[in-house]
């Protein structure tokens, strides 16, 4: 079983988890919460077990069953806003910029440098792709991106 190295509480009574493998999934926690609020703030992490306030443990088995793989909201539209630079509406409301510069330099990217190519882009539900071989994970592009409004 994979262990959480990483736990953050989000809206709504859930936890954003990161597994050993780098995965980030999604928890619910209200089932296991008593009707004190202080339950979902103070939570630990203890060798890949959650312990909540109220002493409920959950272990690497639960975690990994009840939890869900994080995606992030379908992208509505997106531009250009400056070089290698592009502004993503989502349809949760947000506006977000992500900078493609430092991505530029990896051998993934390399052929993005050319701005003609950079700017042939189109939407694939949670992410851009370019020439339906070349695309960004969701995750980083939502995570990696600066909240504009």
């Amino acid at each position: 079983m994979l262990k959480v190295i990483n736990a953050v509480p989000i809206d709504n009574y859930m936890l954003e988890l990161t597994f050993e493998n780098k995965l980030n999934k999604v928890l619910d926690i209200k089932p296991y919460l008593t009707e004190n609020i202080e339950d979902f703030r103070n939570i630990k992490l203890v060798d890949g077990t959650i312990i909540l306030h109220n002493g409920i443990e959950l272990n690497e088995e639960t975690l990994w069953n009840e939890s869900v793989l994080y995606l992030p909201p379908k992208i509505l539209k997106a531009d250009i806003n400056s070089e290698y630079k592009i502004d993503i509406y989502y349809e949760n409301g947000e506006l977000r910029r992500f900078d493609f510069a430092p991505l530029l330099s990896e051998k993934f990217y390399n052929r993005l440098n050319d701005y003609e190519i950079f700017k042939k882009y189109c939407i694939c539900g949670n992410t851009l792709m370019w020439d339906d071989s070349l695309d960004i994970a969701p995750e980083y592009l939502y995570e990696g991106s600066i909240l504009i409004s």
